[in-house]
This record gives structure tokens, sequence and C-alpha cells, in this order.
């Protein structure tokens, strides 16, 4: 069932009648107005006043009238193409009419009935007939009935309201939607709404069909299924819907319980795809009519993953994870009682079921729970060849089980998993294990012996295998990559003990789930590559092959599948539980799944603007009523603008069945090359095309993979206006005209040449005659310059013969300079030695420094480190002594020569240190050496101000910088000016192009100006005052060059100093 609410359809609630087109298109009587439905988008036709629709109706013309209340007319399309409502009310002369009840038609001739009233019309207008209490009509054989209430039936004869007088039973109290065209030709069949009686309707006679009818005084509308002959459909009141065979008992109800929203269904219908729609009070409801596939979600009482399905004498049973589920009298699943728990195998020993699961063993008798026996994670179970229970569990192995006594015990412990497939033959039982592998145990007469196999022995995987018996005695295996069987000749280590078996299929499918029925057919659930699930079955043939059928079954969708069960007592009934719910599938019942259909081109846009709704007008009476089709003429083909070339295209299959798994495929003729790609996806734009012809097509397919009719829409697009006839004509002027200039001015030209030309000829002539006597002039001169040319190389001949005799002596000289280069080579290289050897002095002698400062800052750490504690025991023991100045003077003395030692340390630490370059954090560098001074920062009541701007993260060696911090700061705190109020330190930095600047600035003392460039100098103090020892500002001198950064100093006596250090952001 499919199900449209007025959140669906975004109009009134009720709804009360439907026609469908014969091109597809379906249209409902609504509370607000007529509805259109094509598959995907509902559209509301609004009527004359916003009036209700209680009544529509489409003739043999297909034409579609309208009835509401004291108001009728029919559909017509306005000037964009939209449907509209034109009435046929104000040709009426009358007041008031009344609700039109129903419409009826015969040939060109259209009935509208109400309580009073019976109107016509046709070609030749309306016509009307006072009735009196009319309730409905029937048409047959070209004639008109009508039956008002309790009154005799009347025919429509002659334009004379004629009553029937012979119709041998005396005829319902009420007729309108409940007759039908019955089973034979040439009869209608009806149900009485008050007395349930059938009744067969042929030449004015009205017979009893002998039936009573279970309907109780509820029947509203009687239908007929269009594919089947004596199937019958029935809504009520109160009962929700019926459906029936002819001289069939059986009724099978659908209701609130079992699916249908609202027991009141108010007006039912059948569509020409096997479909029933129902119309109620809380929308409208389609239903698949053929039963091939039932289907129970979780809204008909089941929520919970199936893990296993068993039929037991007629009583279908279901293991969940939330129990044991099973049927009602009326076909409603519901939970057993005291079932509760999660729940994996059911089994039918000895006239009970057992079920299996977390929490124990379930004993049932019929619906009843007889017995639970506790016990922790049954998977499975199997009976040995004496007829005993044995069962898989997660962690205690295989047990077995006496259902006699209700006792359990080992059989074999060592074999733990979750076991999802056992096939048993006499004392031999294989089981598959998931993530495991397979397990063939061998009962021995009571001591049981087993082997295991998995992928060492051919198999491609072990995550879920499923094992059955052919009918050709073949052991079968199905895993995620098809069908295996075992070996006839495998290997003495069993290597390839399982093969491929490719009788079934050739195809690597991935399969979960498997059943064998009778006729050894197979029903499989598999997973795609794309991750879908679908089922499959594969049909025996006679000959031992089989085919691969999948048409019928497409119409579940895909998903999660957990098991599927071919019914043991329900002949060809299949079983398939999804996480989207249970479906029974009837393999008995043949459906023609390729029933033509339309695509329809629904709507066709240029930007924001409709041009098309897929609909046009053709008018097949000689009146003004339209029908609507949806082929495009020549009339209707549309010349777009080339600036309007971007045009979109919206479309739709008129296939009811699980309308969204429609698909589609298009190709714009004049642009496209090929189909495209079959999609869900129902629009598609193009922009940008050039100016030509066009013709739009579309193609759909349903669930079942048959394809509709291909829909199309032709459209030109003009050229632009450069493109046009009249425009190649003016280019082709101004062409012409370009073109005649331009030789004009050729000629002019060629002419113009020719005279200048001549005068360049003669110009040349007399020059060549001019050049002709210089020629002679200095062929004259020529002849003595060769003379002259023979005297001079004579002399160079002389000269060559002199210079021959300068390159010997040359040569001599050169091999001298040679031999007093050799010798000036030697003492080159002697002096170089002398260099060498005096570096590696200096380099020994700076070495021997170094150890000294270690050895000299070691050893006299002892002595400083004895004067303070000798210093500590003579305050101890003399604590008032006199010489108490003299000790506090040794101290300071001491404490300097500390400090002064540390110095030198650190400058020695400083020299042979390698740099380490890492990411570090200023603040948090700061706030260290903060730590580090913190009884110093104490004392001076120091005010520090941070102006720290964009990033503050630097790679440079931390331990440098900490040195640099601590010595600048100690030096801000040590020469502090008394005189200020408030003393201060600021911090800043900032981050520029390839330079990272940190300043430290203090409102101490200041330095005096003719001192600022020896401050970094080492022990410069600038005054005997100065109280330090003239290493810190030289160590943070030393440290600064070391990591590679500039130093720079800015102060003003009694005022300020400001240390800068520049970091060059790229280095390494």
């Amino acid at each position: 069932m499919q199900h449209y609410s007025a959140k669906d359809y975004k109009a009134g609630v009720s709804n009360w009648d439907m026609t469908q087109l014969d091109n597809g298109l379906m249209f409902f009587a609504n509370l607000s107005g007529v509805l259109r439905f094509d598959g995907i988008e509902w559209r509301l036709i609004d009527i004359k006043g916003g009036k209700l629709v209680r009544s529509i109706h489409k003739d043999s013309n297909e034409r579609v009238f309208i009835g509401s209340n004291d108001e009728f007319g029919f559909l017509d399309l306005d000037t964009l193409g939209n449907i509209s409502y034109t009435t046929l009310r104000s040709k009426l002369n009358k007041n008031r009419i009344g609700q039109i009840l129903q419409i009826v038609s015969i040939k060109n001739d259209v009935y509208f009935l109400t309580r009073d009233f019976l109107i016509r019309y046709n070609q030749s207008g309306l016509k009307t007939w006072e009735t009196n209490r009319a309730f409905g009509a029937f048409t047959y054989n070209n004639f008109l009935y009508v039956k008002q209430n309790d009154q005799p039936l009347l025919k429509l004869k002659n334009d004379t309201l004629v009553p029937l007088s012979n119709l041998n039973e005396k005829s319902p109290a009420l007729i309108r939607n409940n007759i039908v065209n019955g089973v034979k030709p040439n009869e209608k069949f009806l149900i009485s709404i008050r007395e349930n009686q059938g009744y067969i309707f042929k030449n004015d006679s009205l017979f009893s069909n002998g039936n009573s009818y279970p309907f109780g005084n509820s029947i509203l509308s009687l239908t007929k299924e269009n594919y089947k002959n004596n199937s019958f459909w029935v809504s009520t009141v109160n009962n929700g819907i019926f459906n029936f065979n002819y001289n069939d008992s059986i009724f099978n109800q659908l209701n609130i319980d079992n699916g249908l929203p609202t027991q009141i269904n108010i007006n039912i219908n059948s569509d020409k795809q096997f479909g029933i729609w129902s119309m109620h009070q809380k929308g409208i409801t389609r239903i698949q009519s053929n039963k091939q596939i039932m289907y129970w979600s979780e809204k008909l009482g089941i929520d919970e993953p199936i893990n296993n399905i068993l039929n037991i004498n007629g009583q279908l049973f279901l293991a969940t994870f939330n129990g044991l589920y099973t049927f009602d009298d009326h076909k409603k699943l519901y939970l057993i009682d005291k079932s509760e728990g999660r729940l994996f195998n059911l089994i039918n020993n000895e006239s009970n079921l057992y079920a299996f699961g977390d929490n124990g063993i379930y004993k049932f008798n019929n619906t009843s729970l007889t017995k639970k026996i506790p016990s922790l994670g049954i998977s499975n179970s199997f009976k040995s060849s004496k007829n005993k229970l044995l069962l898989t569990s997660y962690r205690d192995g295989i047990i077995k089980y006496n259902t006699q006594t209700e006792e359990s015990g080992n059989y074999i412990p060592d074999i733990n998993g979750i076991c999802n497939s056992i096939l048993s033959l006499d004392s031999i039982h294989w089981l598959s294990y998931k993530s495991e592998g397979i397990y063939l145990i061998n009962e021995n007469n009571g001591h049981p012996k087993w082997e295991f196999f998995n992928q060492k022995h051919g198999l491609p995987d072990v995550s879920g295998i499923n094992i059955l018996k052919t009918l050709d005695d073949e052991i079968l295996f199905s895993t995620t990559k098809g069908f295996y069987t075992l070996n006839a000749r495998p290997k003495a280590d069993s290597s390839d003990l399982f093969v491929p078996h490719t009788k079934i299929t050739s195809e690597k499918l991935n399969i979960n789930n498997i059943d064998q029925d009778k006729f050894g057919n197979y029903w499989i659930t598999v997973i795609e590559e794309s991750q879908k699930q679908s089922v499959i079955k594969y049909e025996r043939q006679k000959d031992g092959s089989y085919l691969k059928i999948t048409q019928a079954l497409k119409a579940i969708p895909n998903q999660t599948f957990s098991t599927i069960y071919v019914d043991e007592i329900e002949d060809s009934i299949i079983w398939i539980a999804g996480n989207e719910g249970l479906y029974r599938f009837n393999d008995r019942i043949r459906v023609n799944y390729n029933i033509p259909f339309n695509t329809y081109i629904k709507e066709v846009s240029l930007g924001d603007s409709i041009i098309s709704t897929g609909l046009y007008k053709t008018y097949r009476t000689s009146d003004s009523i339209p029908t609507l089709t949806m082929v495009q003429n020549e009339n209707n083909t549309l010349e777009i603008p080339f600036h309007n070339n971007n045009i979109k295209f919206g479309f739709s299959a008129l296939f009811y069945e699980q309308p969204k798994r429609n698909q589609y495929s298009y190709k714009l003729e004049g642009f496209d090359k090929k189909w495209s790609s079959w999609t869900s996806i129902n629009n598609k734009e193009y922009t940008n095309l050039p100016a030509g012809n066009y013709t739009f097509k579309v193609k759909s397919k349903n669930l079942y993979d048959v394809e509709g009719a291909t829909a199309t829409y032709t459209f030109s697009i003009l050229p632009p206006w450069y493109q046009t006839t009249w425009a190649y004509l003016i280019f082709s002027v101004i062409t012409v005209g370009i073109i005649w200039f331009l030789m004009l001015a050729y000629t002019y030209r060629v002419r113009q040449h020719r005279k200048k030309l001549k005068l360049i000829v003669a110009d040349r002539t007399f020059e060549v005659m001019q050049q002709k006597r210089v020629i002679e002039k200095q062929l004259v001169k020529m002849q003595n310059l060769n003379e002259e040319i023979s005297q001079q190389r004579d002399d160079i001949l002389e000269k060559n013969e002199e210079l021959e005799s300068s390159q010997q002596k040359i040569i001599t000289t050169n091999e001298k300079l040679q031999e007093l280069n050799h010798a000036l080579e030697e003492r080159v290289e002697k002096r170089t030695a002398k260099i060498k050897d005096t570096i590696r002095k200096l380099q020994q002698t700076n070495k021997d420094l170094d150890t000294f400062t270690y050895k000299t800052s070691h050893d006299l750490k002892g002595p400083i480190s004895r004067i303070k504690g000798i210093l500590a025991l003579a305050r101890y023991e003399n604590p008032e002594a006199k010489s108490d100045k003299y000790l506090d003077l040794i101290e300071k003395t001491t404490k300097e020569m500390d400090i002064l030692l540390a110095k030198l340390t650190q400058v020695h630490n400083i020299y042979n240190s390698k740099i380490e370059y890492n990411s570090i954090d200023i603040p948090t560098v700061f706030r260290d050496v903060m730590d580090r001074i913190s009884p110093l920062v104490e004392q001076s009541q120091f005010k520090f101000k941070f102006d720290l701007q964009n990033e503050n993260e630097l790679k440079t060696d931390v331990k440098m910088l900490e040195l640099i911090l601590l010595n600048l700061l100690e030096n801000a705190l040590t020469y502090f000016d008394d005189d200020k109020p408030q003393k201060e330190i600021k911090l800043s930095t900032i981050r520029k192009t390839n330079t990272f600047y940190l300043s430290i600035e203090d409102n101490g003392i200041g330095i005096p100006e003719k001192q600022l460039p020896k401050i970094f100098e080492m022990f410069y103090r600038g005054s005997e005052k100065s109280i330090g020892n003239g290493l810190g500002l030289y160590l943070v001198k030393v440290a600064v060059e070391k990591i590679g950064a500039k130093l720079e100093c800015e102060s003003e006596e009694h005022n300020f100093t400001r240390i800068i250090i520049k970091f060059p952001l790229n280095k390494e």
C-alpha cells in the first residue's frame, strides 16, 4: 500500500472520486478542488469559488468533467498551457441545482445527476429532467438508468425517464457506485447497499446471483480489476476494504489493523497497472492488487530484525531480536507472550516448537510458552542420527539437549562461535561458523570426531557460508564469491577440497541468504557491488540448467536482508525478511509486468517562466470542450529567442507502483550524441544552446525494468540577429561595396606606381652611368695599389725572418722564467707550512684555554663554596661578634666572585655549545625566565608591560634565548632609577616580512651616549659606581651572534634603555 496524505498533496483531507485518462494521468475529486497526479508531483486545480469537487468523470472522448456543489464544468487549458476549470453552470437557467452526486456519459452525451435534476450536455446544449431524490445512475447498452431513493429504476428512453416494471426482482433501494460490469459480457454486477445481496442486471431485468456479502450496511463503492475479470473490490463506510472473487466465499479484508489509515473509505476505483485507489477521509491510498507480494512493516506490528522463519502446521513463527512473533486469525502479527529476548533459531521437535537465543531455550506448544530453560548464547540447532537435539553456542561449544528430561551436557566443547548454517546427512553434519570456517562432524557412534576447513582448503572466504544439498546429491556452499562444492579428487593436503560450482551460475555472487524449494529452485539474496541487496530466483529447467529470474522480485526494495525461507507447508510461498519488514512472495501467481505506460514531459521552462505543462488541446467533437493530450502537434512547436537559450525539462513516468523507483534516460536530438545513463533525477537543464531545431526525448523504466513510451518535445532556438537572412543580405551589400571601393583604390595606386617606376628607372639609369665612370677611375687606382701591395709583400717576408729569430730568444727567456717560478713555489710552500703549524698551535692553545677555563671555574667553585660555608659557621658560632661588617664584606665579595665565575662559565658554554633551532612560544619562555628571577622581581617592585603582536611563535635555540632574556632582565632590574615613582619593564614583539623583532625596554637610569658603543665589550663598566662585573651584556652579544641574530641598543640618559634583537625568519 502507498498512502498519500494531505501533507503530500497539500490540499483538503477528504477525497470522493477519481478518474484516469488513457495516457495515464490521474485526477481526483478533493475537498479543495481537483488534484492531478503524475506519479511524482501533485497539483491542485481550483474550481470556481474555491468549491469542493464531489464527482469527476472522463467520457469516451477523454474529456474530463467536474461536478461540485451547484456547479459543474470541465477541465481546459488556459493561455499559458496550465490546466484550468471552465464552468457550464452559466448556460443553465436555474437558480439552484444542488450537489452533483454523479457524472456518467454515453458517447458524446454527458449526464450530471443531482438529487433533484438530471442534466445532459452535448453539442446541442443543456437539457434537464426533474427527479425525486435521485441517488445514482448507470449506463447499459447505450441507455441511461437512474435510481431514485426507494423508488423504481428509471430508464431514459426517447428523452423520457420511464420506470422499469419487469425487473423480476425488487430493485435495491440505492444504486450509484455499487454497480460495475459483470463477469460475463453484456451484464452488470451490483451489490445492494442495504441488503448485502448480489444482483445481475441484464436486458432490463434484475436477477439475484444467490450470494450475500459480509459487508454490513456499509458498502459505498464497488470496482473491478482491469486485468482480472472476476476480482472485485468494495469500499465500506466503517469496515475498511474487501476483496473477493466472483462466486467465491473467501473475502480478504483491509482495515486499520493491516495498514489502511482509516475504516471510512468513501470510494474505490482501479487503474491500468493492477492498482486499486481508495478515496477516504485521511487522503488517498493505492493498493497493489495482484497479491503476488504481501508486505508487513513496522506499522503492522513488527519493528525488529527477523532471524529465522518456520511454518508448523500452517502457523508461521518469526524469531526476532525482540522475541517470537506469529499471525492471528486476521493475518495481524503479534508478539507471543513471555517470549521476549533475542532469538536466532527455530526447530520443530516432537510436536513442540523450540526457540533458541541469548537468554536460553523456549519451548512452545502451539502459541503458548510451556517451558523456559536458562542458557546463554544458543545460535543454532540440529538433530543427531538418533533424533537427539544438538545446540551450538557462543562459548560453551556444542551442547547435547534431552527434550524429555530437559537436561543438557557437553558434546563438543571446543567448537564455539556463531553458527549460521547446518546441513545434516544422517550421522555426518556440516556446520558453518561466521568469520571462522566450516566444521565437519562425524558422530562416530557417540564418540564425535571433527575436522575444520577454511581458506587454506580452497574457500574464498568464511564471512557467512550457507550449506545445502542439491537435487543432484551435491553439497553446495554459498559464499561471497559465488557457489562452491566439494572436489571429487582433492589433493592429499586438502588445499583444493572446495572448488567453484558453476552449474547454477558462473557469476561470483556475494550471497548472504539462500534457500531451496522442492523443485530444486534456489531463492537467494545477494549484495551487489554498490552494496545494495536484491532477491534473485534461479529456476531449475528440465535439462538441469538454471534460469535467472529477477523481474517479479524487483518489487521488493533494496535493503539489508536477514533471512529467506521457502515455506514447507504452503506450496510456492517464499518469505523474505529485511530491515524494512517482512515480504510474502507467491510464486504460483503469474503477473504480466509488461504493462504499457507513458513518459510525461510535465514541465518545460525558460528561467522562471513555464512555457509548457506537457498537455495540449485537441477537439474530437464539434463543441468547444477539448480533449487533453500529451502529443505535441506542429502548432505547439515553440520558437525561442536566442537570448533565452537555457531550457529546463521536468518529466515523470506514469507508472504508480513505487513511483520513486522509476528511472529516466533522455536525449536532446540536435545536441546530445547518445542517450543519457539511467537516473532517478526527473529533470534536465540545457544551457547556452546554439541556434537550431531540437527534439527533447525522454524515456522511463519502472521497478521491473520495463520501459515506458518515449515522450518528445520539439522546439527551435532562433538564431541571433546577426545570423538572420536580412542580416546576411546587409552584410553582403556592405562586403560588395567594400570590395568595389578597394578595387578602385588599388587601380589608382597601380597607376601612380607606374608613373613612379618610370621616374625611378630614369634616375637609376643616370646613376648607373655615373657609377660606371667611378668604377673606371677606381680600376686605375686598383692597378696602382696592386703594384704597391707586391712591394709590401716582399717587405713582409723579410720581417718574418726577423720574427723567427726573435721567437727563439723568447722561448729561451720563458724557460728561465719557469725555473724561477718553481723556486718561488717552493719558498711559498715552506712559508704555508709554517702558517699551518701556527694555526695548529693556536687551536691547541684555544683548546688549552677552554680546558683552563673549565678547570679554573670548577676549581674555584670549591673554595668559594667553602668560604660560604665558613662564613655561615662563623656567624652561627659568634652571632654577636664585632667582626660582622667584615664578614658581610667577605660574603659580598664571595657572591660577586661566584657570579663572575658563573658568567665566565656561560661565556665558555656559549662558544662551545651547538645551536638547535626549534619552534618556541615567546610568552612561555618569558614566563620560565621570570620564575628564575622571581626573588629579584619581588624585591624591585617593577611593573611589567607586554605588547605581543601577530604570531609569537619563533624558531631559535631556546637555551640561548633564555640566557639573553635572563641577562637583559637582570640588567634592567639592577640599574633602576630611584627617583621615578613607577619602575617599568616592557616586553614587545612584532613580526615583519623576513624578520622577527623582540625588544626589552626599561625606564631606568639610561646609558650615556658616549658609552653606547662599548657596553657590549667584555668586562666593560660604565663607571666605578657600576655594581656589575661587565659580563652581562657581553654574554647577550655573544649569544645573539651565536643564534644568527642582530643586536641593537637605544638609550637616553635618565629616561630609558631599549635593547632590540632581530631574528631572521628564514634562518634554519
